[in-house]
């Protein structure tokens, strides 16, 4: 096609299908166009981000998911296309897809290089680039699964007649907090977590080191010392002059040792959060959370 003109192809590939047919779900290590000549296909197209029971890297399928043909009609593809005859499709490098084909459909797809060649040219680089990568991702789902937690947490205190508050003053918020079961789970979900903490802490000194010591689970902790280490939001919600200002007035209650204890347990509870995003996320990324998984010898 006149578009790839300039482009220098790794492989050209005819595709001819008899019968109505359906490929696995994979992805190719090239950019891709796929053009129809004749017929039609259907392609469902997943993100890289996507966790499609990949096939583990040490695997000879590595780029092919374990989902068999029927289990594909079940995850939602983050987009779907039909191509009809004489119509193109560009296909990027390392997404999923799954291309579906009517009867006597001929097809011509193109590949051509994409990141992947320009990642590997430095072998001695690798082992960083691994660490880079990973790190993204795992910053990414921390964000993602406390956003997914808060959201249903927040659906679930709703459903329970605990949200919206009905006084929405911090004072009214904080005592209500206070005076209830979910402590924490209400303080997380409070429209303005700063200045709910500074009331809570003023106010209810006992309830807030209780909360903070006791109640709170790994991933409020997560969504607390987020939010705090967000010192623009912080500065603007509470119209204070000074981040130190904040921090004391919330650290406050606490003793010298409890201040010491308080700092070990968030950043143990941060730590035990983000080792459990990290092996999921090398899980689901690199296929090791097969059913089967092999054992050393």
């Amino acid at each position: 096609p006149p578009i790839l003109s300039d482009t220098l192809l790794t492989q050209v590939n005819l595709w001819m299908s008899i019968a109505e047919s359906k490929t696995t779900l994979h992805y190719d290590a090239y950019d891709n166009v796929l053009r129809v000549v004749r017929g039609c296909k259907r392609v469902k197209l997943f993100a890289p981000t996507e966790n499609v029971a990949a096939h583990p890297i040490y695997s000879k399928s590595t780029n092919h998911s374990m989902l068999t043909i029927s289990e594909c009609q079940e995850p939602k593809p983050t987009f779907e296309f039909i191509v009809g005859s004489t119509t193109a499709l560009f296909i990027p490098e390392g997404w999923w897809h799954q291309v579906s084909s009517d009867p006597f459909t001929v097809a011509i797809n193109y590949w051509f290089d994409g990141l992947r060649p320009k990642l590997v040219e430095c072998s001695h680089m690798l082992p960083y680039y691994a660490r880079v990568v990973i790190e993204e991702l795992v910053t990414v789902r921390r964000k993602a699964q406390i956003q997914t937690y808060i959201s249903q947490l927040r659906e679930a205190l709703h459903q329970n007649g605990l949200l919206p508050f009905r006084d929405v003053s911090m004072c009214g918020i904080a005592a209500f907090i206070a005076g209830h079961p979910m402590k924490i789970h209400l303080l997380v979900c409070s429209p303005n977590v700063y200045n709910v903490c500074l009331a809570l802490s003023t106010d209810f000194p006992h309830v807030w080191k209780n909360m903070l010591l006791k109640e709170a689970n790994v991933e409020c902790i997560e969504f607390l010392t987020e939010a705090w280490d967000d010192h623009k939001s912080l500065l603007q919600a509470t119209e204070l002059e000074k981040v130190e200002d904040y921090f004391e007035t919330i650290y406050a209650p606490f003793t010298s040792l409890e201040q010491q204890t308080l700092q070990l347990q968030l950043l143990q509870a941060k730590e035990t959060f983000a080792k459990a995003i990290t092996i999921q996320t090398i899980s689901d990324t690199l296929g090791f959370s097969s059913p089967n998984p092999p054992k050393a010898a």
